[in-house]
């Protein structure tokens, strides 16, 4: 029985036939808690991916967004989507200087038609680290001044005046019920609003409907998860090689098995198709071959390349000082990653191992050879062709024949396995054996033996370089948005400081078809005006968009 441990064949085709038939032209909005921010600040943001009549899009499951400058990406993010919905946060680099941002999302099969339908909009970000000598400023400039607006759906607080720490609840009434996605914000009021038309319903009405519409569809859409590509290098030549007998292979270093066989192009192009690798992680990369040939795997950008765009000039009002500094004294007393909390995933291979040998348990001794001869029946090292090779056993009516065997160190592809043979077996505490077929990418595998390190680093790993490390941001793990509560004085009382200028974050509000609810928060200890704000859709693609302004004392 061969183990699968490739995509969804099926889904695949189907997706495929669908978007290079030109039945689907994805598009994006991107809700953002604010439009103003302080460097150092976190950017809380929903992702919507849509069709051209607004309903949800459940093609992609990857969702892009970068953070630009006039020339180039800043801070960039790669969302996990489940049915055209995502959500994630910007962490904003301390030492950003002040200035006008873009915002641009999109996702990877919008690329086809260019930058052209991305979505777009502006932020504006004060470094108050730093003091800036020739920062423009303007007497004349007013605060941003709110503009209560709604329409079928509204919203209001149950008091329109606060204690700081303080609870309330806001009431969302007019709630259609064919609901596709609600989410609400209650934020400070932003100094400056770099663009007064940013929210769903102007994005519907200014919306692209057509974009370039290139012969060959180059970017796949990412429909089980991140589609990472690069080139295959001959060592020898160091030109891409389309060589059918090299099989391209990226693994995850660490203590669990992550594995993705590459397909290979005509032109040496190389393309894996992942799922569930969330997080920042060292990825490997080898290319198997058959022959004394060696060849490396060099990996690609996943994110677009921009033009380059002229920005306005950041002029801001020097009567917005006391509060651009109690609101940077909050955001450096109270810390951005007290705001979140991270959901654990289930592991990506869930095989369990049909042989598992803890050395500590047995003699240690002090050859890798001793090690599997006298402990693992399931293992052998055979030299074949000259060549020594570690394989795990594969049983047949008669004997056992030795075949093709993946051979790891903490998740790492070992190519030669005569490192494995002169590794130190003192530096190894655990060696699992998995017997029978494994694919991975359409790659077939007699079996896995896969040595585990005390720390999962790989001590004293020497590789040639035909084998590549590289440090990878994949999609954001699921982050919660953290609100304290405020339930007894005691708590109230607390001499832990909370200076949140985004008091509730809720991406994902789940209405069970009601039409209105109610949904609690509490206040910080900041002062001042603060806005709620409500954004969605409906199946029938009509967005939903109300705000109100409270006041804490």
């Amino acid at each position: 029985m061969i183990k699968q441990c490739i995509l969804s064949l099926l889904c695949l085709l189907w997706a495929g036939q669908t978007l290079l038939a030109g039945e689907l032209r994805e598009r994006v909005y991107l809700q953002t808690d604010k439009q103003f921010y302080l460097s150092g600040e976190l950017v809380w943001m929903k992702f919507i991916a849509t069709d051209l009549d607004q309903r949800l899009s459940d093609v992609s499951k990857v969702g892009y967004v970068e953070l630009l400058d006039s020339a180039s990406a800043v801070v960039q993010a790669r969302l996990v989507l489940e049915k055209g919905v995502g959500n994630g946060c910007l962490q904003l680099p301390s030492t950003l200087p002040t200035g006008n941002y873009r915002l641009v999302a999109y996702t990877r099969y919008m690329r086809n038609e260019g930058e052209e339908v991305f979505f777009e909009k502006p932020l504006t970000v004060v470094n108050t680290f730093v003091t800036n000598e020739a920062l423009l400023t303007d007497t004349l400039l007013p605060a941003y001044s709110f503009t209560r607006q709604g329409g079928t759906v509204s919203v209001s607080p149950d008091r329109m005046t606060y204690d700081t720490r303080s609870g309330g609840e806001i009431r969302i009434n007019g709630l259609p019920p064919d609901l596709q996605t609600l989410s609400v914000s209650i934020a400070g009021i932003d100094l400056y609003k770099p663009s007064a038309r940013s929210g769903i319903v102007d994005w519907k009405q200014s919306m692209p409907t057509t974009g370039s519409s290139p012969a060959d569809r180059k970017f796949l859409a990412e429909y089980e998860g991140p589609i990472l590509t690069g080139k295959v290098i001959d060592l020898s030549t160091g030109e891409p090689s389309s060589k059918e007998a090299v099989r391209p292979l990226l693994g995850f270093s660490g203590g669990e098995i992550r594995l993705f066989g590459g397909q290979l192009g005509a032109a040496g192009e190389v393309t894996f198709f992942t799922k569930h690798i969330s997080g920042t992680h060292e990825i490997v990369t080898v290319a198997l071959s058959p022959s004394s040939s060696r060849y490396r795997v060099d990996i690609e950008s996943p994110y677009a390349t921009h033009p380059e765009k002229e920005l306005p000039a950041l002029r801001l009002n020097p009567a917005w000082q006391d509060e651009l500094v109690k609101r940077s004294v909050g955001l450096q007393v109270y810390r951005s990653d007290s705001l979140v909390r991270e959901k654990a995933e289930k592991p990506w291979f869930q095989w369990q191992p049909d042989w598992s040998y803890l050395l500590d348990e047995y003699t240690r001794f002090t050859t890798m050879e001793e090690v599997v001869i006298e402990f693992i029946p399931g293992l052998r090292f055979r030299k074949m062709d000259g060549v020594r090779r570690l394989a795990v056993l594969t049983e047949e009516r008669i004997g056992y024949t030795i075949g093709n065997s993946l051979v790891l160190l903490d998740g790492i592809p070992i190519v030669d396995h005569e490192v494995i043979f002169k590794y130190d077996p003192l530096k190894i505490r655990k060696i699992d054996v998995y017997k029978g077929k494994y694919v991975f990418g359409g790659q077939i595998f007699d079996g896995i033996a896969s040595f585990s390190s005390y720390e999962h680093n790989y001590p004293g790993l020497v590789v040639d370089n035909s084998t590549q490390f590289f440090d990878y941001e994949g999609t954001q793990a699921q982050r919660i948005f953290y609100m304290p509560a405020y339930r007894t004085e005691t708590e109230k009382r607390s001499p832990v400081p909370d200076f949140r200028h985004t008091l509730l974050w809720r991406p994902d509000i789940r209405t069970n078809g009601e039409s209105s609810i109610s949904i609690p928060f509490t206040t910080s200890d900041l002062t001042g005006d603060f806005t709620i704000t409500i954004e969605g859709l409906t199946q029938t693609g009509e967005a939903l968009y109300a705000t109100e302004q409270f006041q804490v004392k």
